[in-house]
């Protein structure tokens, strides 16, 4: 053999280096003498470097240690040569042999090692995969089974859980022992189930079916069976093998569910709140009650094609979009807003919402969202929290808002900011004099030509009774004067109009401004309020000069039949006054008398005031004859007319006690009242023969065919003797 190698060539390395294994040569005291290039490899190292070098040289502590006791075995003689061992996480199988000499001399240890970490894997996947099956089979919620494909399918296997799914053990069943496992099959089922499995058979075609069994205490069960043909080595199926479960639960669910189904679609169809289902992705309803089309006026079908912000009004898209966001980040797990919907007319419906998310069996994101109309509550609520800031005479701000705006604006500590304070001139004289009516319509008034000079930032309110304020940001003492400046002329303006509603509207106005953002609102106010009461105290006389003024002017307008006979009346009251000898004073106080004795008149509602007492019913007299009280009490508040009050309010009593408001009689009847009384009688028939409504001397022969009753005689005959001059 030596002959056929050449020389320089060592046959056994070549032959251990040829191997795909590591193989190797240990002396006795477990020094490797010899090692093969897959051993070299796999440590990286060369055989020289190998060489004489131990397990502990090589390998872990742990792994050498097995190494060393696995060579004792060996050298021990002991009938072992295979050993496994786990190294970086790699199987191998080490198979070793003690090597001695001819003469039985110990050489050393010779070995070799295989990777064997795919068969052990193979096999613990194998032993897993039996032991599973082996669990699996056992711990079936049902029976696995093996069955003859013959008539009687007869049952050649059948899990433990047969016994917990029939009441009957397996082996009562295998075999047909005591009974077939088909004689527990529901009649009503049996039948066409054998038929089918035939059929299923015969093709090779996988069997699924749901049908009830009676178990051996005599409970329905409803099961699930399924299972697939097996065939021979002929290819013939003669057998079958499956599974059977117990689905009564399921189907009994299944019931439950389906019950539930129709009442929650009752209950969605039919609740009094609007509900819709949207799919979390995208903006559109998936699904809506009838309530939520009613509450839109839109159909279903049309809701469903459309997205929600098509109906929602456009300034709470934005804020829905921010909630939505929390909800889908999960920061909130239910939204309640109030927002607006669109009807397709352009009405508007407030509604309360209320969203929340869910998900679908699927996993699939839903929101669910519930609406209630709101809309009358909301305007309830509106008119309440107007009410609450508002003045309900004026329409304007009223003290609890411009005291809430107020701490608002100190709180800022904005500057500059003004103030505008204004007290209605003559308020109380107007509300004295022609009552509370004429005095609303003054704060009215004022508070519309306010308004009017009120920026969109700017805060009109009434604080009451007469007193207004303006709180004006960013706006500085100058600015402030030339507002107060601009109100002024707009009075009077307002005064000049002959379309004004008010006897006089006159107001007194005072102005300041904060520049320290530390000074509060309240002093300004202080400051402002002193200013305008100097201003008031200036123009108290003139205020009632021109009420009065104004009075008599709005008579005069309303009246145009008294102001006709007016200057013949003046002068019929001074042949009176000499013709009765009346003082001076008196004189004075009768053509004063002449003038305002009607003025009560003013306060009367406008459709009597168009009326003769022939035309007015029995109501409208008794709301006319309120006049006289009216006119002593305006006059009472005019210090140029006190003089003549009394006069006023009895100048409709009679002589004879028939007049009114006191049925007074002859001389209880102050002597002006009574002239007053006789000379109106008078020029309204004077003014009558005038128009050619009545024959010449009508207006005598009436005061006279009265003398007595109605007017005091002694008046009646000087008038009558002063006519007869005249004519």
């Amino acid at each position: 053999m030596n002959e056929t190698v050449p020389r320089g060539f060592d046959i056994s390395s070549i032959m251990l280096d040829s191997l795909p294994f590591m193989a190797w040569l240990k002396d006795e005291s477990g020094r490797y003498q010899q090692v093969n290039r897959f051993f070299c490899d796999y440590f990286g190292m060369t055989k020289s470097e190998v060489v004489n070098k131990t397990d502990f040289d090589l390998f872990p502590k742990e792994v050498a240690e097995l190494y060393r006791q696995t060579d004792a075995i060996v050298l021990s003689g002991e009938d072992r040569h295979y050993f496994e061992s786990c190294f970086k996480e790699r199987w191998t199988e080490e198979y070793k042999e003690k090597i001695c000499t001819d003469q039985g001399e110990l050489i050393g240890i010779f070995g070799y090692a295989r990777d064997i970490t795919e068969r052990k894997k193979t096999a613990e996947a194998l032993l897993k995969s039996e032991r599973s099956k082996a669990i699996l089979i056992s711990n079936l919620p049902g029976a696995a089974f093996r069955q003859y494909n013959d008539k009687d399918w007869t049952m050649t296997f059948l899990s433990q859980g047969c016994f917990d799914l029939t009441g009957y053990q397996p082996e009562e069943l295998i075999d047909n022992e005591n009974l077939s496992y088909n004689d527990l099959i529901c009649p009503e089922f049996k039948s066409d189930l054998l038929k089918k499995w035939k059929e299923d058979v015969l093709v090779g075609r996988k069997a699924s079916d749901e049908y009830t069994i009676l178990t051996k205490s005599g409970e329905v069960k409803w099961v699930w069976e399924q299972s697939i043909p097996v065939s021979d080595k002929d290819g013939i199926f003669t057998e079958s093998e499956g599974f059977i479960l117990d689905i009564s639960d399921i189907k009994n669910a299944l019931k439950a569910l389906n019950a539930s189904e129709e009442r929650f679609r009752a209950i969605f169809e039919e609740a009094p709140l609007g509900i819709a289902i949207f799919d979390a992705k995208k903006s559109k309803a998936t699904q809506v009650n009838k309530k939520f089309a009613e509450i839109l006026g839109r159909s279903v079908s049309e809701i469903l094609s459309l997205s929600w912000k098509d109906y929602t009004h456009t300034d709470d898209i934005k804020p829905t979009l921010h909630w939505l966001n929390l909800l889908k980040q999960k920061k909130t797990n239910v939204v309640h807003l109030q927002k607006r919907y669109l009807r397709p007319d352009g009405s508007i419906v407030w509604i309360n919402m209320k969203i929340v998310m869910f998900q679908t069996e699927s996993g699939k994101s839903q929101r669910l969202c519930m609406v209630e109309d709101i809309t009358e509550a909301k305007k309830r609520d509106d008119a309440i929290r107007y009410l609450s800031y508002h003045d309900t005479l004026t329409g304007l701000y009223n003290r609890a808002f411009f005291e809430e705006q107020q701490q608002q604006l100190d709180a800022r500590k904005s500057v500059p900011i003004s103030l505008i304070m204004g007290d209605l001139n003559g308020l109380k004289l107007v509300n004295d004099s022609f009552g509370h009516s004429a005095g609303d319509i003054l704060l009215k008034e004022a508070g519309r030509l306010l308004q009017s000079h009120c920026r969109e930032d700017d805060i009109l309110a009434r604080l009451g009774g007469d007193e207004f304020v303006i709180l004006l940001p960013h706006t500085s003492k100058t600015e402030a004067a030339e507002l107060c400046t601009k109100i002024y002329e707009a009075f009077e303006r307002y005064n000049k109009d002959p379309e004004r509603r008010t006897i006089y509207l006159s107001i007194s106005l005072g102005h300041a401004t904060k520049t320290n953002p530390n000074r509060s609102i309240e002093e300004l106010m202080i400051e402002a309020e002193q200013m305008f009461y100097d201003t008031k105290n200036e123009k108290r006389e003139l205020i009632r000069n021109e009420i009065l003024k104004s009075a008599k002017v709005e008579f005069e307008r309303k009246f145009a039949l008294e102001h006709t006979v007016l200057p013949k009346k003046i002068r019929l009251a001074k042949a009176l006054a000499q013709a009765l000898s009346l003082s001076q004073a008196k004189a004075r106080a009768l053509s004063l008398l002449v003038e305002m004795h009607d003025i009560g008149k003013l306060t009367l509602p406008s459709e009597i005031q168009q009326k003769s007492l022939e035309e007015m019913s029995r109501a409208e007299l008794v709301e006319y004859r309120k006049h006289c009280d009216s006119g002593h009490r305006i006059a009472m508040a005019i210090p140029e007319l006190k003089s003549i009050a009394d006069a006023i309010l009895y100048h409709h009593e009679h002589w004879d006690g028939s007049g009114f408001p006191e049925r007074l009689s002859r001389d209880e009847i102050p002597l002006l009242s009574r002239i007053i009384c006789v000379l109106d009688a008078y020029c309204e028939r004077s003014h009558e023969e005038q128009q050619g409504l009545t024959q010449v001397g009508s207006a005598c022969q009436h005061i006279l065919k009265h003398s007595g009753s109605k007017y005091d005689p002694a008046i009646v005959n000087a008038l009558v003797l002063i006519d007869l001059a005249l004519h």
